[in-house]
């Protein structure tokens, strides 16, 4: 089944530390050092957030990756959350509001991630038992899930992992159905994907997203 495309209503690009291209619509996202700020929300709402960060060393990289949730607690339209380390030039956040399912892409400027949907045929629904299945065209992936107005989960996704059943060596990572972290809400994962769940998927290595809406 071919996903819907996901409703990123803006591609807000840095310019530069604490400074953003303006928007017309839609979340903005923006961060200095550690702190990543999110504008534009509606009031009193949530952006659950995951990230990849490309560490250049002398001889090699190293990619991180995080996620978390902005809370705007104030109900400005504004929250912050910390990464936990300074965010470097190659740094790719992904954010959704969970009461509607709409997000935004953020780089620096001068650094761009590509913006994927799945292809098709990598979501195929569940019947009875039988849960749905999404494949990630990567062999890891972040993989973030978020059913509006009810929670927002994500999870990491490997081939080949040790203990899952995923062992193939196709260049693509199956998502499973445990081990998620909630982000926001208090409902557990229901277990399986549903029409309007909005998921995305950020391949460290790559610094790239996949994305897109169940019909």
């Amino acid at each position: 089944m071919t996903l819907a495309p996901f409703r990123l209503v803006f591609l807000s690009t840095l310019l530069a530390l604490g400074s953003t291209t303006p928007a017309s619509a839609g979340v903005l996202i923006r961060w200095a050092g550690s702190t990543i700020t999110v504008d534009q929300m509606p009031p009193g709402s949530s952006v659950a957030l995951v990230g990849a960060a490309r560490v250049e060393h002398a001889y090699h990289g190293v990619t991180h990756t995080f996620q978390g949730v902005a809370i705007d607690a104030n109900e400005d339209g504004s929250a912050t959350w910390d990464a936990g380390f300074p965010l470097p030039f190659k740094t790719v956040v992904v954010g959704v509001v969970v009461g509607s399912g709409e997000g935004a892409v953020a780089t620096l400027g001068g650094f761009e991630a590509p913006v994927r949907k799945f292809p098709a045929g990598s979501y195929t629904e569940g019947h009875g038992e039988q849960l749905s299945t999404l494949t990630v065209p990567r062999p890891w992936a972040l993989t973030l899930m978020v059913r509006p107005q009810v929670g927002a989960w994500a999870v990491g996704v490997q081939e080949g992992a040790a203990g899952s059943p995923d062992q193939g060596a196709d260049g693509q990572a199956q998502v499973e159905w445990t081990g998620w972290t909630t982000l926001a809400g208090s409902t557990p994962l229901p277990g399986s994907l549903a029409a309007g769940d909005t998921v995305l998927a950020l391949a460290p290595e790559w610094l790239e997203v996949w994305e897109g809406v169940i019909p």
